[in-house]
């Protein structure tokens, strides 16, 4: 099966994923990938936030050995993005996925991605203003309280929260920089670009 036909059969089989959702066959398919980076591009740019945050959630594997630099080209890979109005707002659950590396960095991993942004990847203002505006309106997203954090990995997914500060760690080790703890420090950040 190609990446592609991995995805939507995972789609198509679990809708939303957790790991009482998921069955053997489903880790086993996974582990036939042919490219990990393009499985994690497709389903960025083909299905929405919340489905893809559970499949990076139960599936670790598929991101856990992720340098920065494979990170870097993940979110290179994944430009142009759809540009956001703010009469969109109300759209704050079924976001599109084409943001999620960007939420899953700061929100799950505690790495600041407009870090990134400015300093690894070659962006037209143009597209580092969208990520910018995405940001300020979607900021919500952008952040988990530890406790329910804690809760959703424990109750739904298979990483823990020890797991995740460690992967964090390594990360800002090779060169990335520690996110926010509230939104309000992370749009100060914003307005100050």
């Amino acid at each position: 099966m190609t990446n592609e036909e991995i995805s939507h059969k995972l789609h198509s089989e679990l809708g939303e994923i957790n790991r009482h959702t998921v069955k053997k066959e489903h880790f086993d398919l996974l582990n036939n990938l042919d490219d990990g980076h393009s499985f994690l591009l497709f389903n960025l740019k083909k299905y929405q936030s919340r489905y893809i945050i559970g499949l990076l959630l139960t599936f670790p594997i598929l991101w856990i050995n992720f340098s920065n630099q494979d990170w870097i080209s993940l979110i290179q890979s994944n430009f142009p993005r759809k540009k956001r109005m703010r009469e969109e707002h109300f759209k704050l659950i079924n976001i599109d996925g084409e943001f999620t590396d960007l939420i899953f960095l700061q929100r799950y991993l505690k790495i600041n991605p407009i870090y990134i942004l400015l300093n690894f990847i070659k962006l037209e203002s143009e597209e580092l203003n969208n990520c910018i505006e995405f940001v300020k309106i979607y900021g919500d997203k952008f952040f988990i309280s530890d406790f329910e954090l804690k809760e959703d990995l424990k109750d739904f997914y298979n990483i823990g929260k020890n797991e995740l500060d460690l992967y964090s760690l390594k990360l800002i080790n090779q060169g990335f920089t520690k996110g926010f703890d509230t939104r309000e420090k992370f749009e100060e950040y914003l307005n100050n670009i």
